[in-house]
């Protein structure tokens, strides 16, 4: 698509065409034989312009529009959205300068064939593209001829790019920086390999179809692999894997992992608590069979169907108190096996996979108290009659 010009901001224009039948002829072939016949309009196979010069022009310079005047191009945004054509005339600045829109003819040294793009030199065109985004002015149709192609530009499409130095897409929008190697999205001065600058900055991960959306952290053999989690530029907590601990996941603040551990996972799954508040004011948890752990209240408000306990107590007295160490282990400790008070009590053991697992010791108070309670008011019957007897 041609791109349009406003004339009515022009002071001074006209349009004409080569003066001679022969020379017009010249170039209509020149022209057919590089893009067909197919078009034959006079007023698009040559146009010439006048328009006053904003500085002094050469012959072949390239001349953007700049309000009423031209102007010699260079690689600015201004020369790229308002290349209008090529200088046919040498003209001081303030002049009225003839311009070609279409063609320029009787130069000497283009590469026939070649796509010539506006350079960062004032009015000059070559056939390198800058670094920097490039504006296509037209080919080279011989060594003396040029044609213009003034059309909006396109998208471009690469198989594969090569970028020497820092890439900029939009204002902030993406940068690399070459130099450091690091990458920034919304920054163009990025700290880190990559940072990620927004007033809501989010990282989203997701899979095109139903498949696993991975993130991965490959730290090295020796190396902790960490996700810091930082307040004002202060790191408050770390996440990672722990090299130093067989790998262990660990929940750290101030950033260390080791030294501030608030919580670890090891590779079988154990799971530690370093530091634990200590207090006598605590509610108690518990650990179901699953591995869920979760809050074990005794409240009435969390409770239904209250009745009196049908277990009865005095199977405490048949319960097998032993003493054991744990595989592994050499310490001694004073317990019930989970298998045994199973046959009597059932109700006070812990399964897990449907099988005898541990002992709600806690809950083991109840019938303890029941026990106590009984004993108690068999005590005190006995001191009645006691005292009926001594009476």
């Amino acid at each position: 698509m041609t791109v349009g010009i406003d004339l009515t901001a022009l002071t001074s224009y006209s349009i004409g065409f080569p003066l001679n039948a022969a020379e017009w002829n010249s170039r209509n072939s020149e022209y057919d034989t590089a893009f067909g016949t197919n078009t034959k309009d006079i007023a698009i196979r040559q146009n010439i312009l006048t328009m006053t010069t904003g500085e002094n022009i050469t012959l072949g310079d390239a001349l953007y529009v700049s309000g009423a005047t031209i102007l010699k191009t260079d690689d600015s945004d201004a020369a790229r959205k308002n290349f209008i054509g090529f200088a046919l005339e040498t003209i001081a600045s303030g002049n009225p300068c003839k311009l070609s829109l279409n063609a320029v003819y009787g130069l000497s040294g283009l590469t026939s064939g070649a796509l010539y793009y506006l350079s960062a030199t004032a009015g000059a065109i070559t056939t390198t593209a800058p670094n920097t985004y490039s504006k296509a002015v037209g080919y080279a149709l011989s060594t003396t001829t040029f044609f213009i192609k003034n059309v909006e530009e396109e998208t471009p499409t690469f198989s594969s790019a090569t970028i020497i130095g820092d890439l900029t897409v939009g204002t902030h929008t993406l940068f690399v920086d070459s130099a450091n190697n690091r990458v920034g999205f919304g920054t163009a001065s990025p700290n880190s390999t990559l940072e990620v600058n927004a007033a809501t900055p989010i990282l989203e991960i997701k899979a095109s179809t139903d498949t696993l959306a991975s993130l991965v952290l490959d730290s090295g053999a020796t190396s902790d692999g960490v996700i810091l989690f930082d307040l004002n530029n202060s790191t408050r907590w770390a996440m990672g894997l722990d090299a130093s601990d067989a790998e262990s996941f660990v929940l750290a603040a101030s950033g260390g992992l080791g030294s501030s551990n608030r919580f670890k996972v090891n590779a079988s799954g154990h799971a530690f608590f370093p530091n634990l508040r200590q207090t006598g004011a605590a509610t108690n948890i518990g650990i179901m069979g699953t591995g869920e752990i979760v809050e074990d209240t005794s409240s009435i408000k969390f409770k239904e169907n209250v009745t009196d306990l049908k277990s009865d107590s005095k199977n405490l007295l048949k319960v097998f108190c032993c003493t054991y160490n744990r595989i592994g282990s050499d310490i001694e400790e004073p317990g019930i096996i989970a298998e045994h008070l199973e046959k009597i009590m059932p109700e006070f053991v812990g399964y897990k996979n449907g099988k005898p697992h541990s002992i709600r010791y806690d809950k083991l108070t109840v019938p303890l108290i029941h026990l106590v309670q009984r004993h108690d008011a068999k005590i005190n019957e006995l001191i009645n009659r006691i005292a009926v007897l001594e009476g």
